[in-house]
């Protein structure tokens, strides 16, 4: 424009004015646009990660590249461990559910939520610990 503006015209307007008014806009929006979507990105990571994970371990995900998130396929060994008595608990935990809820004959979202509630601090587990 500032070309066809001196052929025509012969009016001069300096290349390097909007030159330079470009870059600054430029760089003003793509820093913009990062900062928008690091919030972004930051939120999705604290709504999937925030609850479970510790806080110092949260900041070190939201550290780490999105590409670092990929599955890798790993040779690994697993140790497991079984708490006495934690089988008989759970299925008494389920069986006085399904009584609560055959008795007072709920169904729909009455039954799921005594299905998905906390126990209310129903009988204590006894946990011992054996070499």
């Amino acid at each position: 424009m500032a070309c066809w503006l001196y052929v025509a015209r012969r009016y001069w307007l300096p290349v390097a004015v909007p030159l330079g008014g470009a870059f600054v806009m430029t760089c003003t929006c793509l820093l913009s646009w990062r900062i928008v979507v690091e919030r972004t990105e930051r939120r999705r990571l604290h709504m999937a990660f925030g609850r479970v994970v510790s806080p110092s371990i949260f900041n070190l995900l939201v550290q780490k590249p999105l590409s670092s998130f990929r599955g890798a396929r790993r040779n690994v060994t697993m140790y497991f461990a079984d708490v006495r008595g934690f089988t008989r608990f759970m299925e008494d935990q389920h069986r006085q559910v399904l009584t609560r809820v055959r008795e007072r004959n709920l169904s729909g979202a009455a039954a799921e939520f005594c299905w998905t509630s906390k126990p209310a601090k129903h009988s204590r587990l006894s946990i011992s610990i054996s070499p």
